[in-house]
């Protein structure tokens, strides 16, 4: 759920998949350009609204929160 780290994800598969279809260049950047547009969005979003819990207490229903936690701290 770090959607900086999605957003690096996204790039290295765009790499492979031009790489393994070459003639599907164009549809493959642009469908990447609007996911990513997309990431930036959620993550503005998921930016606001964590700021409302700073110095409140959180618990997580899982142990796999971690990379939220990190990024949105």
């Amino acid at each position: 759920m770090d959607l900086k780290l999605a957003q690096s994800q996204i790039q290295s598969i765009a790499l492979a998949l031009v790489e393994t279809w070459p003639s599907q260049a164009d549809v493959i950047a642009q469908r990447k350009a609007v996911l990513l547009n997309k990431l930036i969005e959620l993550d503005k979003s998921y930016k606001k609204q964590t700021e409302q819990l700073i110095g409140r207490t959180v618990l997580y229903s899982h142990p796999v929160y971690q990379y939220f936690e990190r990024r949105y701290q």
